[in-house]
């Protein structure tokens, strides 16, 4: 089964790709929160901001990523006690909220994790913090002690979740044009991973529940619905085939999936290369690797439908991988125009070279005799 999309997570999804969108003649805010994992640099604070980093204060020396965030190694109604040290490496002065949150599993594969003013339902819930909110001077630090209560009927594998700091203040940056008016809402965001280990059986299970097509913004896609039906994180690898109708093979893509969290789904979208698939049925050939040499293989077949290429490509019927169809797009015919004027050239310029080369030829043997 895959997951349903709204427009407003495909728009989400293209503006994390880096994708712009330019929306003429209206007025638009957003809130952006920039939300920083584990040991990843944090934004440098400019103009006066206050920017919070999270790091354990004790880590185990076997194990270096224990550096960056926490891994602990308990059983189920164990009581876990630790420290987080928060650091303001901003130039002003900032107060800061401290939330335990849930982690999940990205659209694209990857740890993210659930804001601090959502319900928790998992590891957030483990989580007791000794203070919920700090104010800090630039480049002050302070220790937070917190404890993780591992419920009694938890079970065995891995389960994430993290402590989010997140400064309260909102900074507003704002952009105005003749046809356009921008506000961007940003809040800093700074998110430190917990990792509980649990005894007991390892399952490694991964499951293909879908494959469908896809696209936004003139980019044809492959969704393939992937969920970790395990207790440990999983790293698919392996390989995307697209066949016809005719068993030839239109793409063969190389795939390598992000972290799946234990007890998640997601639609992992591939981006179709080269030339984008036309209205019509297809089969989709995945192999994937995953665990300790797992390998799991499936055929699934799916369509690509013209209402799909619509609202892929628009009304042109172009775009980044110049999707062609039954019609040539306006640049293909013009490079197409271009070639026939310039062959048309060179047949008439060399036609001309010849006749003016008989001409000379035959005033020369005339002016013989």
């Amino acid at each position: 089964m895959l997951i349903a999309l709204s427009r407003w997570q495909m728009l989400i999804r293209s503006l994390s790709r880096g994708l712009f969108v330019v929306l003429l003649g209206t007025s638009v805010a957003v809130s952006v929160v920039v939300a920083v994992e584990g040991h990843a640099l944090a934004a440098k604070a400019t103009g006066g901001q206050a920017v919070f980093t999270l790091q354990p204060v004790t880590y185990d020396p076997s194990d270096p990523m224990t550096k960056s965030f926490f891994i602990f190694s308990s059983r189920p109604g164990a009581m876990i006690r630790s420290q987080v040290r928060v650091t303001n490496v901003g130039t002003a002065v900032g107060v800061v909220a401290l939330t335990p949150v849930d982690a999940t599993t990205g659209q694209n594969g990857g740890t993210v994790f659930l804001s601090g003013n959502e319900p928790q339902y998992t590891v957030g819930t483990w989580i007791k913090l000794a203070v919920a909110q700090l104010v800090l001077n630039p480049g002050q630090s302070q220790i937070v002690a917190f404890q993780v209560a591992v419920p009694r009927d938890a079970g065995a594998g891995q389960h994430v979740g993290g402590i989010e700091a997140a400064s309260t203040t909102v900074e507003t940056t704002r952009s105005q044009s003749k046809a356009t008016s921008l506000h961007l809402n940003i809040r800093n965001v700074y998110v430190i991973a917990v990792q509980v280990n649990l005894p007991g059986p390892t399952l490694e299970d991964l499951n293909i529940t879908g494959v469908q097509a896809g696209g936004y913004h003139g980019y044809q896609t492959v969704v393939i619905g992937l969920s970790n039906t395990g207790n440990v994180m999983l790293k698919p690898y392996g390989t995307l085939q697209v066949m016809d109708e005719h068993n030839n093979v239109l793409q063969n893509i190389v795939l390598r999936v992000d972290t799946l969290l234990p007890a998640t789904q997601i639609n992992y979208t591939v981006n179709v290369q080269h030339k984008a698939l036309d209205v019509g049925n297809y089969r989709a050939i995945i192999h994937l690797t995953y665990g300790h040499g797992k390998q799991l293989q499936k055929v699934w077949p799916f369509s690509v439908t013209a209402t799909q290429l619509a609202q892929t490509f628009g009304d042109q019927g172009g775009g980044p991988l110049q999707y062609l169809g039954n019609r040539p797009t306006p640049l293909v015919m013009a490079l197409v125009g271009c070639g026939l004027v310039l062959v048309l050239a060179s047949a008439l310029f060399g036609l001309y070279m010849f006749a003016r080369t008989t001409v000379v030829s035959v005033g020369r043997k005339r002016s013989t005799n």
